[in-house]
């Protein structure tokens, strides 16, 4: 899991990493972290999809990953 933050450019930086332990505290750490999945709060502005693909590539990760908001 990454935490970005959003500086007064519109730039942004990685503020946090994390993962998940191996083995048996795996299951609680992603159900602590990955709550059920919520509607969206209206008042908050759609994720972006330059981030979105900012992050995959940044991260090494395939074209279509999923990216979300925690």
């Amino acid at each position: 899991m990454v935490r970005l933050e959003r500086d007064a450019r519109g730039a942004y930086r990685v503020v946090t990493r994390e993962e998940p332990p191996d083995g048996e505290g795996y299951g609680r750490w992603v159900a602590d972290h990955f709550g059920p999945p919520a509607e969206p709060d209206p008042d908050e502005p759609p994720p972006s999809a330059a981030l979105e693909a900012a992050a995959r590539t940044h991260f090494g990760l395939p074209a279509d990953a999923p990216v979300g908001d925690c």
